[in-house]
């Protein structure tokens, strides 16, 4: 692989958002219609990775690895973007965003996604990563297969990886 990258992808950075890792699943995702009810507890045990209290998180962003017109399979997308030097977020953070709903989707933004490792749910036929759908006619927290890949409509929440100490 070479060191050029050959697009830039899309990033927005967020302000510090105060993420309170102490409420269950069901209370991360309270309080909009359309929640999915497989996004529980019992099936994101691990989501919160061993972190209590509230926590601000810093360096926060979304960001948009599939270029317009494409889509990318769930491994070229992690590629791109840990290649840019970006780790994926967990649950507990993606909740936190339902309160900031409106401004994100007059950014022009759909879907979010937590990818993170801890924010997975494995379940014959393929591991689903929860996305918060934005659409105000349609508002609420999803799951999708990692299998299916990923569109140009689609930001995962991320936070810049530290950098490797060698």
């Amino acid at each position: 692989m070479g060191i050029i990258v050959e697009h830039e992808m899309p990033v927005i950075e967020l302000t510090p958002l105060g993420v309170n890792y102490d409420l269950t699943v069901e209370e991360m995702i309270a309080g909009l219609r359309n929640n999915n009810p497989n996004i529980t507890s019992e099936h994101f045990p691990n989501c919160r990775s061993g972190r209590t209290g509230i926590v601000t998180e810093i360096g926060l962003c979304l960001v948009k690895p599939v270029p317009s017109g494409h889509g990318y399979s769930d491994p070229k997308a992690e590629e791109m973007v840990t290649a840019a030097g970006y780790s994926f977020e967990e649950l507990p953070v993606l909740g936190v965003l339902k309160e900031h709903a409106d401004e994100l989707w007059n950014a022009g933004i759909q879907y979010i996604v937590a990818r993170g490792p801890n924010s997975r749910w494995q379940r014959p036929g393929g591991a689903r990563v929860v996305y918060f759908g934005l659409d105000p006619e349609d508002r609420g927290f999803g799951l999708r297969r990692l299998e299916v890949g990923w569109s140009d409509d689609v930001w995962f929440l991320c936070r810049k990886s530290q950098p490797s100490v060698t």
